[in-house]
């Protein structure tokens, strides 16, 4: 999974802004969600490996950054 939130140059959420999530671990894969309200997005369901986000919106312009995706926390038994 992957989440973050898009904000402008005075720090100011932005709504509706493309955020393009690319595979860089091999074959190509692509994704693409968009911000609400509170410039807030989420991608669940990414394999692990290297992405390339891309957050852009017309008349702001774009920025790109690398994230590692890794494997989520594992079940532990408890013991009693």
């Amino acid at each position: 999974m992957v989440k973050g939130k898009v904000l402008d140059a005075q720090n100011q959420p932005v709504e509706g802004a493309r955020v393009t999530i690319e595979f860089m671990s091999g074959m190509t894969r692509k994704f693409e969600v968009k911000t609400n309200k509170k410039g807030e997005y989420i991608q669940i369901g990414l394999s692990p490996g290297n992405y390339k986000l891309t957050a852009d919106k017309d008349k702001l312009g774009s920025q790109s950054f690398d994230v590692r995706v890794g494997l989520g926390p594992r079940s532990r038994p408890t013991s009693r």
